[in-house]
């Protein structure tokens, strides 16, 4: 399945969502954060500006959008830093499948999901609330490790809720095989606090998640300049197309360059704010290009922000770094192909994604990083003789 954010040009979809629910005698949408009664605009800048920054009382929350190829599935709200007392009663995950597609396993997927999230955020344990009457959603509870805690009417009066509690897997400091992987994840999956910097740099790539995400920081403040980056991979002909969301993204596109640009106009960046690169083949072009269409444009940029898919986070940073020595960049990843920090080696794609980019990071460009600490980071004889 497919996690992401809602945006603006999701709301057709979103509609005809709430639409299912009534269509079966459902008034209340579980996990939707008041979808049905709710601006759509309104309700969008809200989901997003909780993932930034976060609300006064409930923290910072996700709330995504679940697919299977590109049909919505459900909606899945993870509230990652509740205060306890919210925790106990309204829970730290709910989640809701459209009527179609219920009984077929997605609940017990989403939750997994979320678990492995809340894992990825430093949790220890999450606690769960279901109506008692509610079987189904207490079987996905209990087949993810949830055990019952607690039982009361908190939530809504003369409705008695049960409340399970999932503690999360901790490694242990002694397990080889989880230092391995600890160690792999906190090299490749980097990851900063947000902020606001000169300019967003776009690496190449067909998932719209990239420039959506980039657009919503543009809106909110956060950059004045998108530098998206990209022709046609080296390893492909032509451009293979967008990965989701076609119908909104249809294009007539040549190029990476091409359809994040228009995915930019489309999440309202104006074409001033956008410098694009369209001839680069591969990452290492990407930041180099990228320098070469700035210096041309005579633009200063002293800080700098990369909005890649989060398992390329480490390469981009690294090339970015040695194409601008003297930027000063932070990392926003975005989750493409289900790929997260928390779950890369669950799965083989995963796992050869992951793994594929830790090797680039040593043998695809040596000569560059001999270079850059040859100019950038200079070393005095008595260093050398140690």
């Amino acid at each position: 399945m497919i996690y992401r954010l809602p945006c603006i040009n999701d709301e057709k979809m979103l509609r005809e969502y709430v639409r299912e629910h009534h269509d079966h005698g459902e008034t209340s949408i579980s996990a939707s954060l008041g979808l049905a009664s709710s601006d759509y605009s309104e309700w969008v800048e809200k989901i997003q500006r909780n993932a930034l920054t976060g609300d006064e009382a409930w923290g910072k929350s996700l709330l995504y959008l679940c697919f299977d190829q590109n049909r919505l599935i459900g909606l899945l709200s993870i509230r990652y830093e509740l205060p306890k007392e919210l925790s106990e009663k309204y829970g730290d995950i709910g989640y809701g499948v459209r009527p179609s597609e219920r009984n077929k396993g997605y609940a017990t997927a989403m939750l997994r999901y979320a678990l492995s999230v809340c894992k990825e955020k430093g949790m220890g344990k999450v606690v769960l609330g279901c109506y008692k009457d509610n079987l189904a959603s207490a079987a996905t509870i209990r087949k993810n490790g949830g055990i019952l805690a607690t039982e009361n009417n908190n939530y809504k009066e003369n409705k008695t809720s049960q409340y399970y509690s999932i503690t999360l897997s901790e490694r242990k400091p002694g397990d080889m095989q989880n230092r391995i992987i600890s160690d792999i994840s906190q090299y490749i999956f980097v990851a900063d606090e947000v902020q606001k910097v000169d300019a967003i740099f776009l690496p190449g790539g067909s998932h719209p998640e990239q420039p959506e995400y980039a657009a919503q920081l543009y809106r909110e403040g956060y950059a004045k300049w998108i530098i998206p980056s990209g022709g046609v991979s080296v390893k492909r002909d032509k451009w293979p197309g967008v990965r989701s969301k076609a119908e909104i993204y249809n294009g007539e596109y040549h190029s990476d360059c091409d359809f994040f640009t228009d995915a930019l106009m489309k999440n309202g960046v104006p074409a001033s704010a956008i410098i694009g690169e369209n001839k680069s083949g591969h990452t290492r072009d990407n930041a180099f290009f990228s320098r070469t269409v700035i210096d041309e444009k005579g633009i200063e940029i002293k800080t700098a922000m990369i909005v890649c898919k989060a398992f390329h986070a480490r390469r981009c940073l690294m090339l970015y770094q040695m194409a601008f020595p003297d930027v000063s960049f932070i990392v926003r990843p975005v989750h493409c192909y289900n790929i997260t920090k928390s779950n890369w080696y669950i799965t083989e794609e995963g796992i050869d994604r992951v793994l594929g980019e830790l090797a680039r990071c040593g043998n695809q460009f040596v000569a560059d990083i001999k270079n850059y600490l040859k100019y950038h980071i200079p070393v005095d004889e008595q260093t050398m003789k140690r």
